[in-house]
């Protein structure tokens, strides 16, 4: 009777942390390890297949298309697979997300920058001021699971 109410509460635990998250593209196993951002060694490593957790610092408020995360003192730009599925356009700055893709250092040209800067509502003068190309930590994502 003692392991049928551990059981129960346990469920009961689990059913109530996934009801305050929400996948958004392909479902993953949460369970697996992290991937450690300490671990990178240099701009021209690739990692395929990584799970990242961090808090989400920004996101695209025009459709959701892109984000970016903090995890371990580093920031990562997040776009999604394809453009199969976007992120809320609201409500998620701080929020704790989790990404599975790929991860990988990208050189973002003068206009990307402004282009990502003007989606994120940045003024015409911090726009104007982008006047270099930028490497920047990269992540493909083919699922991400939003905690609240």
């Amino acid at each position: 009777m003692k392991k049928f109410f551990l059981n129960l509460v346990f469920f009961l635990f689990v059913s109530f942390v996934y009801s305050q998250s929400e996948f958004y593209g392909n479902v993953f196993n949460i369970e697996e390890t992290n991937f450690d951002m300490k671990t990178i060694e240099s701009e021209s490593d690739k990692y395929e297949s990584v799970q990242i957790s961090g808090i989400i610092k920004s996101s695209c408020p025009m459709k959701g298309c892109w984000m970016e995360i903090e995890a371990n003192d580093k920031n990562i730009f997040v776009k999604f697979k394809d453009y199969s599925f976007f992120v809320p356009t609201k409500g998620i700055k701080g929020k704790k997300a989790t990404i599975r893709g790929n991860l990988f250092f990208d050189t973002l040209s003068v206009a990307e920058q402004k282009h990502y800067a003007h989606d994120a509502g940045k003024s015409y003068d911090e726009i104007n001021k982008i006047n270099k190309i930028k490497v920047v930590t990269t992540a493909i994502a083919e699922g991400v699971l939003i905690e609240d």
